[in-house]
């Protein structure tokens, strides 16, 4: 018996028809669906650390995006070695504790 209603990922392997299909996402306004990109869960982890500079980035008024695992703020690459500890110190590194986010370095 089908399901109804269950959404199902769709897999996109060339860049080609990926950004094809991104493009065409805005069609799917109103209709319930989406498209999002899928990334390893390191990743992940790491786009959730950075959601909270991000929104007070741009409730400042100041231009801010994600870009995979990296921040732009005003088009300059966000660094803090509390939260973006994988820009400084190379891939295997680990944040000694966990810090809070409480301002948006420049």
């Amino acid at each position: 018996m089908a399901r109804e209603n269950t959404s199902r990922p769709s897999h996109c392997f060339q860049t080609r028809h990926k950004i094809t299909i991104m493009g065409k996402a805005g069609e799917l306004k109103g209709t319930g669906l989406g498209l999002t990109d899928q990334f390893p869960g390191e990743i992940m982890r790491r786009r959730k650390l950075l959601q909270p500079v991000l929104a007070e980035a741009r409730a400042a008024g100041r231009r801010a995006k994600i870009s995979i695992d990296k921040l732009y703020i005003d088009g300059k690459l966000y660094r803090n070695s509390k939260t973006t500890y994988w820009l400084t110190g190379g891939d295997d590194a680990e944040p000694t504790e966990k810090h809070e986010v409480n301002t948006v370095a420049t």
